[in-house]
C-alpha cells in the first residue's frame, strides 16, 4: 500500500513538472512574449538616452552658473581645457544615444508593425516631426562626429556691466560643421540660420522635448497596437503563476 501511494506520488509529481515546463514553453513561445521582450530593450535604452542627456544638460547648466562661469572663464584657468574636453565627452555621448534610440525605437516597430493602420499612420506623422532643421541637424551631427570629428566646442560669455548680468555657455563652431558635404537639405536649412556661435544647451534642449513628446506616445501606442498579443501573454503568465503556487 505505501509502495502503490508513493508512486501515485512520484507520477503525480512529474505530471506537475511536465505541465510546468509546458506552460513555461507556451508562455516563451507566445507572441506576446518576444514583443514584450523586444519593447523591454527600447525601453531601457530610452532610461540610457535620458541618463545621457541629464549628464549632458546638468553639466552645462551648472558651468553656466554666473559665479562659476566667471571662475571658469578667468583667463589663464588650468581648468577650462578640461571642461571643455568633458563637454566634448557628454556630447559624444548625448549623439551615440540619440542615433542609438532612433534606431531601436524604429526597429521595434518595423518588425512588429500594427494591423490597424491608423496606428501606422499616427506613427509616420509623429515620425516625420523629426525631419524639422533642428532635429536632422542634431541627427546629422551624430554622423558627423563619427566619420570626421567633433564638433569644436568653445566657450561663450557676456557680462552686462551696467545690468550685472552674466551670459555663459558652451557653443559648437559653425564655421567648421558647414565645410562638410554630408549634410541633409533640412541640416543645411539650420546652418544657415545659425549663429556662427551654436549654443550648444538650446539645441539639445530642443531635440530632447522632441525625443520625450515622441516616448510619452510611441509605449502606450506599441502596446495598445498589440493589445490582444499582450493580454494572452498576461493570461498564460497567471496560469503559470498559479501552477507554482499549487505546486
Amino acid at each position: 500500500m505505501a509502495r502503490a501511494y508513493h508512486a501515485w506520488v512520484n507520477e503525480s509529481h512529474l505530471r506537475s513538472e511536465e505541465e510546468l515546463v509546458r506552460r513555461q514553453r507556451a508562455v516563451r513561445d507566445s507572441a506576446g512574449w518576444a514583443l514584450n521582450r523586444d519593447l523591454l530593450a527600447a525601453r531601457r535604452m530610452i532610461r540610457v538616452f535620458r541618463g545621457n542627456d541629464r549628464e549632458l544638460t546638468t553639466f552645462l547648466d551648472v558651468q553656466a552658473e554666473p559665479e562659476r562661469a566667471l571662475a571658469l572663464w578667468t583667463v589663464g584657468n588650468p581648468e577650462f581645457e578640461p571642461f571643455l574636453d568633458e563637454a566634448d565627452r557628454l556630447l559624444h555621448n548625448y549623439l551615440a544615444a540619440v542615433a542609438a534610440l532612433r534606431d531601436h525605437q524604429r526597429r521595434l516597430w518595423q518588425q512588429h508593425p500594427p494591423a490597424d493602420p491608423r496606428a501606422e499612420a499616427e506613427y509616420k506623422r509623429r515620425t516625420a516631426l523629426f525631419s524639422d532643421p533642428l532635429c536632422m541637424f542634431v541627427q546629422d551631427l551624430r554622423n558627423y562626429t563619427h566619420h570626421r570629428q567633433l564638433p569644436v566646442a568653445q566657450g561663450s560669455l557676456h557680462v552686462d556691466v551696467q545690468g550685472g548680468v552674466v551670459m555663459a555657455g558652451v557653443t559648437i563652431a559653425r564655421e567648421r560643421l558647414v565645410t562638410w558635404d554630408n549634410w541633409r537639405a533640412e541640416s543645411r536649412t539650420f546652418l544657415d540660420a545659425a549663429p556662427d556661435a551654436i549654443p550648444l544647451r538650446d539645441v539639445v534642449g530642443s531635440y530632447s522635448r522632441a525625443v520625450e513628446q515622441f516616448g510619452v506616445w510611441f509605449v502606450p501606442a506599441f502596446v495598445t497596437a498589440h493589445r490582444a498579443d499582450f493580454d494572452e501573454l498576461a493570461r498564460l503568465q497567471r496560469e503559470l503563476e498559479r501552477l507554482y503556487t499549487a505546486t
